[in-house]
């Protein structure tokens, strides 16, 4: 889709008005929020179906040679996830008699990864046994939940208080983004996003390090079921001071970025040097409660500074949008928006039992008074809402993607799991990575997943 506007603008250079600029002119700012990897667009793959997101896994799962780390909200408990599991185990099993060490961590929510009787715990517990010395599983409890909250709070509902939401894995040098969770439904006829970034291993010491990070401000499962804290000098997140659980916790997170310091340029591998790249990677993250607020700021800034003409297409599972993301998109009149959200039945919470089964009326009830805002503010003309619909699927997919005046194809994507929501904001732990472009070819596929989506759920 072409866009119509003005040539975008530099702040403070007149002369800028007379040629477009580069996206990685327009978007060097985001180097003030994250480190930047440089690479090649060729090294991006991106997968359109949950089903290539699980051969996508298997396959790492089956190969890879020295690590294996994995984020997610939980690992479920079907036929699918038993697979996996069972293909970490072999690969595990055959790693072993190598001479060359190797490692499995798996990250997960400990509220979402202990429902229940079997549970994300009790599916990885066989692995975690049989390979004690090189399989950890890690399972963040938020601060928020204690008190008379953790003891009076029911099952699910204890999850709204907050959440490790970050879904990456890594595969000794492939990261791989998306918003996706370790469960069969999101293998099958849940549609989310994946982006393969492949031989990058800068990149993926940063999301390790950001993983053990994490980690360490959680607790450790054991081979009895029974978890306990990273060491013993580690905070308690619900029992003593909450104050002391988030000043460990901030210093225990914050080694990625000081490992891989904002401002600063990193070859994401040895193919490409930082002068030859033609991509350019952001990490970005949100952990409020920890004063990491990477994504909500570079957020704010792309709505509030993308040069006038610039088409935005913005897609959220839950449609929601902060105060503060609202206003920028109904004041800063300098972009033009499509904005993709669920269907009520494409909602993951349609026809659900009790309570939840309200939830899509009212994400429906949200974006009434959004639509109706936007005719408030007369931005009818540039501002356009669509809904997703795909006949026994749901829809999870989260994202931005940019596309500057004068170009046919975007030049930038946030991709992860934040929804653009209060919770993404303020509650939960997310990570997405910002994707800046000037390789034609990864600009012409990123705009064949964002039209895929966009048309074959528009109603």
């Amino acid at each position: 889709m072409t866009s119509a506007g003005t040539s975008p603008t530099a702040k403070g250079d007149a002369s800028s008005d007379l040629l477009p600029q580069r996206p990685s002119e327009v978007f060097h700012w985001l180097g003030r929020f994250a480190p930047v990897f440089c690479l090649s667009g060729s090294q991006i793959s991106i997968l359109h179906e949950p089903s290539a997101y699980y051969d996508y896994l298997q396959t790492a799962a089956r190969s890879f040679k020295r690590r294996a780390v994995l984020s997610a909200l939980y690992l479920g408990t079907g036929e699918q996830e038993a697979e996996l599991v069972n293909s970490l185990q072999k690969r595990c099993d055959h790693l072993r008699t190598s001479v060359s060490p190797f490692s499995v961590h798996v990250l997960l929510d400990f509220q979402r990864g202990s429902r229940g009787d079997k549970n994300s715990r009790t599916m990885l517990l066989p692995l975690m046994q049989s390979h004690k010395d090189q399989v950890k599983v890690s399972l963040f409890h938020t601060a928020d939940l204690r008190g008379v909250w953790k003891t009076h709070m029911p099952e699910r509902w204890n999850e709204i208080v907050g959440l490790l939401h970050m879904k990456v894995c890594v595969f000794d040098d492939d990261v791989l983004i998306t918003g996706a969770n370790l469960s069969d439904q999101y293998f099958t006829n849940r549609q989310d996003r994946y982006v393969l970034i492949k031989d990058c291993p800068h990149l993926a010491n940063f999301f390790q390090i950001l993983v053990d990070g994490i980690s360490n401000a959680s607790f450790h499962l054991q081979s009895d079921n029974q978890v306990k804290l990273s060491s013993d000098d580690a905070a308690h997140p619900f029992e003593g001071s909450k104050a002391d659980f988030i000043q460990y916790a901030k210093d225990s997170v914050r080694h990625a970025y000081s490992v891989y310091p904002p401002t600063q340029k990193f070859a994401a591998g040895l193919k490409v040097s930082i002068d030859k790249a033609d991509t350019w990677i952001y990490p970005l993250v949100q952990m409020k409660q920890f004063d990491v607020l990477k994504d909500e700021k570079a957020t704010e800034e792309i709505l509030s500074s993308v040069p006038a003409g610039t088409t935005i297409h913005l897609a959220s599972g839950y449609f929601n949008l902060t105060r503060s993301y609202r206003q920028l998109i109904l004041s800063q009149t300098q972009a033009s928006y499509n904005i993709l959200m669920a269907s009520p039945r494409a909602n993951g919470f349609f026809g659900a039992e009790g309570v939840s089964g309200n939830i899509p009326s009212m994400y429906v009830q949200i974006a009434k008074t959004f639509f109706m805002a936007i005719h408030g503010h007369a931005q009818q003309h540039r501002i356009k809402l669509f809904e997703y619909y795909r006949d026994k699927w749901t829809y999870h997919v989260k994202g931005l993607w940019a596309t500057l005046h004068g170009e046919q194809y975007p030049s930038l994507t946030l991709v992860g799991s934040p929804n653009f929501g209060y919770r993404s904001v303020n509650r939960d732990i997310e990570a997405q990575i910002a994707i800046v472009t000037e390789n034609s070819d990864l600009q012409k596929r990123l705009a064949e997943e964002r039209d895929r989506l966009r048309f074959a759920g528009r109603t």
